[in-house]
């Protein structure tokens, strides 16, 4: 009898010290996890968040292509994205351009920015076209200069002159940029000398 009580208590005692064993490696799972889910907490900040309608722009782009000259419905999606959500959406769109894969969505989406008033992005324009224009894509870095030859920004030409650009077409395209800003600008400026006198 003696054997079956020393042989009950070690089961129980083996028992005992595989259950401790047990929670302590699931405590120090649930430590491990508690740790990840702070970082994921971190990663997921506002810099992550997406837009609200940033799908609706996305379906709207892969649904109709965006054309040049012509008017497309994810315009008016992704101004109001802006409108409601300037921060994220800048993150957002910042994320697009430094993905590689989507590069004709990313080209349609500068196009869509593009046609906005810019006062619209001020606080990040210059952000969005030198990210644009050092995209691997040359349809991403055409897009960029389409976009800043419709908003007709000064503060774009120090960007353009600074880019090189290896692609001939291109290049002699966002020559023609620079020089048309710069003719508006000039333009600008001399109606504003015949109007003080």
């Amino acid at each position: 009898m003696e054997s079956i009580t020393k042989k009950a208590f070690r089961e129980k005692y083996l028992d005992v010290v595989f259950v401790g064993r047990f929670l302590e490696t699931l405590k120090e799972t649930f430590d491990k996890l508690l740790l990840l889910t702070k970082s994921i907490d971190i990663i997921s900040s506002e810099e992550l968040q997406e837009p609200r309608l940033a799908p609706h722009i996305i379906s709207a782009i892969t649904t109709e292509p965006v054309e040049d000259g012509i008017y497309h419905p994810a315009q008016d999606i992704l101004k109001s994205a802006i409108e409601d959500q300037p921060q994220e959406t800048f993150n957002w769109i910042k994320r697009l351009l430094s993905d590689e894969c989507n590069s004709s969505v990313v080209a349609s989406v500068i196009k869509c920015l593009g046609r906005l008033n810019p006062r619209l992005c001020e606080g990040w324009l210059t952000d969005i076209i030198r990210t644009g224009l050092q995209h691997s894509d040359v349809e991403v870095r055409d897009s960029t200069v389409q976009a800043i030859e419709n908003w007709e920004i000064k503060e774009a030409i120090p960007l353009l002159r600074e880019h090189h650009e290896d692609v001939p077409w291109l290049k002699e395209y966002i020559q023609g940029v620079i020089e048309d800003i710069e003719a508006l600008r000039s333009q600008d400026h001399d109606v504003r000398s015949q109007e003080d006198f």
